[in-house]
Formats: C-alpha cells, sequence, structure tokens
C-alpha cells in the first residue's frame, strides 16, 4: 500500500483542470498545444515520474527484492501506470486542457503567446524544453533521494506517536460526524462504502453548467416598459427579436429588460431559443419591482421550451456487472469498441416484473381507478464518458441508482453511445414578480402555473417572486444542469382538492435548487417527479405552512435535501403507495442533511439506503397509505439510516464542501456563499 499511495502522490501532481465553454478561443488553445509538443511531453513525464517513482520506491522499502519479487513489482507498476495513463494520459487530459486554457486567457493573451512560440526565441525554448524538464526533475529526485532516512525514521516516529494517540472527546456543541462522508483532520472528505460497494456520490455537480459556476448578467438588447393595456404580444415580439439575433461568442443573444411597473399578460411568454434572457428591475413588492400580472383565463406565466431529441450513433452493449452499486462511476460491459472518452452514453435499466414484485408494488389496486407504479420499460439515464480501459467505462458523474442482474431474466443492463440536440441554453429569468388573482380552485382544473422549464439546460432561474400562482415552477425530465436560486413562491388561497400542487416540481437532472422560499397550506413544497436519477439538490431552503417536502411518484433517486427548513411541515421520503394511481415508491437512494422539519418520515425501499444524517424534529413512521389517506398495512415500512438524529453533523453542508473540494473554495463565491457553511 505504501508503494502505490507513492505512485499515485506522483502521478497525481499532474494538472487537473476544469471544462469551460469558450469555443473561439479553443482553437487557438489547440493550435497552442500543439506547437508546444504537449503530447510528446505529457509521455516523456509519465516515462519519467514511472522511473522516479520505482526508485523511490526502492528507497523506502530498503530491502533488495529477489527476482519473483522484481518482477511482480514491475507488473505491478506497469499495471499502475497503464491505469493512471487511460485516465489522466494525454489523451483524457487534452479536452479539459484546452478549456483551461480557453477559460484563463483572453484571445489577445493566446495570440501573443502563438507569436512567441512561433519566434526563434519560442521555438528554441520548446526545443530546450524536454531536456530542461528532464535535468530539473533529476535534481529533484536526487535531493529526495537524500531525504529518505530521515522521511522513512519520520514516518516510522508517526505511526508509533498516531497508535498511543487516543480519541478525542465531542465537544459540548462540536458537529458530530456521519460515518458514511466526513471531512479529515485537514478537511478533505472521507467517503465509507458497504460490502456492495454503496457509497455517498458527489452531488456538486447539481446546477448551472454543472455547479460552481457564476451566473452570467448578460447586457439587454431591448428594454421595454409597461403600457397599462395587455402587453402579452409587445414582451413576446421582443423575446422573438433577440431570438432571432445570432449568438455571440460566449453563447448569448441578449437580454429583454422590463422596466419597474405592471406588465399585463393573458398568455404564457415563451422564450424558444438558447442564449435569451428574460431581466426584470426587481422581484419585491415596491414600485420599483418589474410585476408580470397573470390576466385572464388560468395560464402559465412564462415557458422555457426546448424541442429535445435523443439519437442513438452507435450500438448497445451489455453491462456485464453482476450488480452496479449506486455511486458508482465505472461500469464493466460486453465490448467497449464503440465507446471513447468524451462520449455520451445512455444507461437503460429494463423495468422487470421481478423487480417490480421485489419492491412490493405488483400488488397495487384501488376500485375506482387503473393502478400502475411503473408503466415505462426502462429506466433511463446519460451519463459522460471520461475513460475507458479494456472493457471498464468510467463516467464523470455517478450512478445515482443501482443495477442488480438478480431480476433480470432475458433482459440485460445496456449502454449506449447518443446524441442529444434541441435544448435552449443559456437561457434565464431573473428580477421579477409573477402574480396570479388568489383563487382557491380544485388542483385538477385549469390553475396558474408561474412557471414551466422544458428541455432547457444550463440555464436559470434567480431573483423571482410567485405570487398567488396555484403552481410555482414544473420543470420536465428533458431539463438538465438548472440552477433556481432566490425564488419566493407565496399561496394565500389554498386548494380546494385532495390533491396539492407544487412550489417546485422537479423532474430534470443535474438541478441545484438553492435559497428558494415558500409560504402556504395545502402544498407540496418541493417534489421530485417519475423515473429521473440525480443529482437534485434542494439546499438552505425555507417553507411555511403545513405542506410538505416530499418527492412525488413512481422512483427518482439521488435527491440529496441539505440543510432545509420545514418548521411546521414534514420532510418525507417515503413510499406513497395507492395515491394517485400508484405513486408507490417515490424516493431511492435519497439523502436528507442537517435539515429542520415538524416531523421526518425516512422510509427505505427495498434494496437501497436512505440515509438522514443530523437533522431536527420528531421522527415518525408509516405503513403504506391508502387512497383515503389511511393505512393499508399495520406494519410500519422500514426506516432509513439515521445518524446523529437532533444534532447536526460535519460538514455543515454536504453539497457546498463537495463542490469546494471539487473544484475550489472560489466556487463557492461564483454561486454566492462565503463559506461551505451556508448559514454564514
Amino acid at each position: 500500500m505504501k508503494r502505490l499511495s507513492l505512485l499515485l502522490v506522483l502521478v497525481l501532481c499532474l494538472p487537473l483542470t476544469t471544462r469551460a465553454d469558450e469555443a473561439s478561443r479553443r482553437v487557438k488553445a489547440q493550435e497552442l498545444v500543439t506547437l508546444l509538443h504537449m503530447d510528446t511531453l505529457m509521455l516523456q513525464m509519465m516515462d519519467t515520474v514511472q522511473k522516479q517513482a520505482s526508485a523511490m520506491a526502492l528507497q523506502v522499502s530498503g530491502d533488495t527484492p529477489t527476482t519473483q519479487q522484481q518482477a511482480l513489482r514491475d507488473d505491478f507498476n506497469k499495471k499502475v501506470f497503464a491505469l493512471v495513463e487511460s485516465r489522466i494520459g494525454w489523451k483524457a487530459l487534452e479536452p479539459d486542457i484546452l478549456d483551461l486554457y480557453a477559460r484563463n486567457f483572453t484571445d489577445e493573451e493566446l495570440d501573443a503567446m502563438l507569436a512567441f512560440y512561433k519566434s526563434p526565441a519560442g521555438v528554441s525554448m520548446i526545443a530546450k524544453t524536454p531536456t530542461l524538464s528532464e535535468q530539473s526533475s533529476q535534481i529533484a529526485v536526487d535531493r529526495m533521494n537524500a531525504l529518505m532516512p530521515e522521511l522513512k525514521q519520520m514516518g516510522l516516529d508517526f505511526e508509533k506517536a498516531e497508535k498511543a494517540a487516543k480519541p478525542d472527546a465531542v465537544a459540548p456543541g462540536k458537529l458530530q460526524q456521519s460515518q458514511w462522508v466526513h471531512p479529515s483532520a485537514n478537511g478533505h472528505l472521507i467517503y465509507h462504502s458497504d460490502k456492495n460497494g454503496t457509497t455517498i456520490p458527489d452531488y456538486s455537480f447539481a446546477g448551472y453548467r454543472s455547479g460552481g459556476v457564476a451566473l452570467p448578467t448578460v447586457p439587454a438588447q431591448i428594454k421595454l416598459l409597461p403600457t397599462g393595456a395587455d402587453n402579452t404580444a409587445a414582451i413576446q415580439h421582443a423575446i422573438d427579436t433577440v431570438s432571432a439575433r445570432p449568438l455571440d461568442a460566449k453563447g448569448f443573444r441578449g437580454a429583454v429588460e422590463l422596466g419597474p411597473g405592471v406588465f399585463h399578460c393573458s398568455a404564457a411568454l415563451t422564450i424558444a431559443a438558447s442564449g435569451v434572457v428574460l431581466r426584470g428591475a426587481g422581484s419585491g413588492g415596491d414600485h420599483e419591482a418589474t410585476t408580470i400580472n397573470l390576466a385572464g383565463d388560468p395560464h402559465v406565466g412564462i415557458i422555457l421550451k426546448g424541442n429535445f431529441a435523443l439519437n442513438t450513433i452507435s450500438p448497445a452493449t451489455n453491462i456485464t456487472d453482476a450488480y452496479v452499486p449506486f455511486g458508482a462511476h465505472t461500469i464493466h460491459v460486453a465490448d467497449a469498441t464503440h465507446i471513447h472518452a468524451g462520449d455520451l452514453v445512455q444507461l437503460s435499466k429494463p423495468v422487470t416484473a421481478a423487480w417490480i414484485k421485489y419492491m412490493g408494488m405488483d400488488g397495487l389496486e384501488r376500485p375506482d381507478r387503473d393502478e400502475h407504479w411503473i408503466s415505462a420499460k426502462a429506466l433511463n439515464v446519460r451519463r459522460l464518458v471520461t475513460a475507458v480501459s479494456g472493457n471498464a467505462v468510467t463516467f464523470k458523474i455517478a450512478l445515482m441508482d443501482s443495477y442488480d442482474s438478480q431480476f433480470l431474466s432475458t433482459e440485460h443492463f445496456t449502454v449506449q453511445p447518443v446524441a442529444v440536440s434541441g435544448h435552449v441554453k443559456e437561457v434565464g429569468v431573473e428580477d421579477l414578480r409573477i402574480v396570479a388573482p388568489a383563487a382557491s380552485v380544485d388542483f385538477h382544473d385549469a390553475h396558474t402555473i408561474a412557471m414551466e422549464i422544458n428541455a432547457a439546460a444550463d440555464s436559470w432561474v434567480r431573483n423571482v417572486a410567485m405570487i398567488d400562482t396555484t403552481e410555482g415552477v414544473r420543470m420536465d425530465n428533458n431539463s438538465e444542469r438548472i440552477t433556481l436560486t432566490r425564488v419566493d413562491v407565496e399561496q394565500s388561497k389554498t386548494v380546494t382538492s385532495a390533491a396539492r400542487p407544487f412550489d417546485f416540481a422537479i423532474n430534470g437532472t443535474q438541478v441545484l435548487v438553492d435559497r428558494v422560499t415558500g409560504t402556504g397550506d395545502k402544498v407540496t413544497y418541493f417534489a421530485t417527479e417519475p423515473r429521473q436519477q440525480g443529482p437534485v439538490v434542494i439546499l438552505n431552503s425555507t417553507f411555511h405552512g403545513d405542506g410538505n417536502l416530499e418527492p412525488h411518484q413512481r422512483w427518482s433517486t439521488g435527491l440529496l435535501v441539505d440543510n432545509c427548513s420545514v418548521p411546521e411541515g414534514g420532510i418525507h421520503l417515503i413510499n406513497r403507495g395507492v395515491m394517485g394511481s400508484g405513486h408507490g415508491w417515490t424516493m431511492g437512494w435519497g439523502v436528507v442533511w442537517n435539515s429542520t422539519a415538524s416531523d421526518f418520515i425516512i422510509q427505505q425501499a427495498p434494496g437501497t439506503i436512505t440515509w438522514a444524517m443530523g437533522n431536527r424534529g420528531p421522527l415518525k413512521s408509516q405503513a403504506m397509505p391508502d387512497g383515503n389517506g389511511g393505512r393499508v398495512h399495520g406494519t410500519p415500512l422500514p426506516s432509513g439510516l439515521i445518524e446523529s438524529q437532533g444534532k447536526p453533523v460535519a460538514p455543515q453542508s454536504l453539497y457546498l464542501s463537495q463542490l469546494a473540494e471539487r473544484l475550489g473554495p472560489n466556487a463557492l463565491k461564483y454561486i454566492g456563499y462565503t463559506t461551505a457553511d451556508p448559514m454564514h
């Protein structure tokens, strides 16, 4: 293990980068790295690191291996570096390095560097760089070798002292620790895996551009003032005019800016082109705010509308793993010939009769309607491939469901390269109010909805108030990488039906709902919808009234509820049984972290884990409900894994800590936080 740790420490000193989207500068970055022969330099660096690591490992061990031991060590080193080469070699790193250069240098800086490296001095520097690099590395190795005896003794002394040390008692008021994920002494997160390989994944990819990226401020192209009459046509014309403009280098066309006052709208405002923003002058209740008044018959206020399409581009291949755990990044396939790093793939999990029976969802019955849990033939999710090594395929974002072959007969779990199109991207709605006449209606009748988000990606809603709309935001299952931040939903009237409306009904993936608020009774404040994998995160949000934060129906997975407060209502991850037309198990593999509610119902679906850590509020149990709100089974369903109920755990925010660890502390600033503690 010492040898493996040393090898990994050395190779991980190679630069890690994040992606960017500056396409115009990426072309120049490509020319620059080609000119610098970075591919050759990387190969030389890997070769040098391998030789140095082998020599240093011998220094650390201090032994003289036998011929057989040396052969084993050589084979071990070869396998380690083959794995490292596949993950952080030039082919794997090139796209990220190009994005890094494009993100951090302007066109002028790239032009200047290209000019220099084409000059005689630059050509000479390029030619001499390999020799300088090798000689510099040798100097470092020589000095490190001289230090080895001293470092070895320090390590032995440390191990002895560490074994003798006693664990600290937890001080009063100090945060507790979850066994599943907690900070180490140096602040880095440590994750636990169970015997199946299940682990809590990194949720920080949720949000605009996969999280940690500041929402942009897009220049206004058209400005409007209210007329006192119906403004629908004027605003829609302005949106359409901006939509016809060409995209700039950053992917934007421009903003339609509404001035202070009340804009009466009798029909939905639709943004159906990428790079368009609808912005007001503010979302407060004063005369400086911009208000969109939903006049006339009940309708949707604003619609973000893409035209999603998915096309397969290569044959599907079967997953060969007997079991793929929740939180896994790597799977094995029968044939990886058509899968490459950088590909987008779709994983399909057949919905089999055996699995439905195992989940207890085969006996849903109700005399007044057809009951069914999941009618779809398969549960699908898309993932970006970061590496392929033999038949092992690795994804950028962890899988947020398990894949258990014991429930298959003639079916297979499959992976297939795909291409998606039709998303509206870089679309925003911000700084305005959407107001409807207060009304008590049956939820199944026509009613107002503030916003619908359909087939959108890398888009946002910020600083928007939704007043007396029956529902707030509805998002479809083709939307991804969306941030909703500082959105307030207020309802002064309640519905007349048993079925409840939603403040936030989220069916997309990589969605961050951050610092939102809601006020009202007989409402579901936040819900996931059917057949979607996360990550989906609701962070630092507060809701007042007798409603619940509760996934709604038919199996979504990978939800993180992080530092949320529902002081008069509940946080429920439950089996809704025959409610609706057979909502059944609504959520699997969910996490509720350091949140507060008047009650928690944390149920655990068969074959999964539902986690609740550091929450404050009483825990309750219940059986599967029937259609009248009763209980069809006397025995409560199993509870999830509960840790430190009543006492917060460290870190204070799981999402913010994971984000800071993945992208650095500036990522917190970009999304409006100063630390990983959302209260500060």
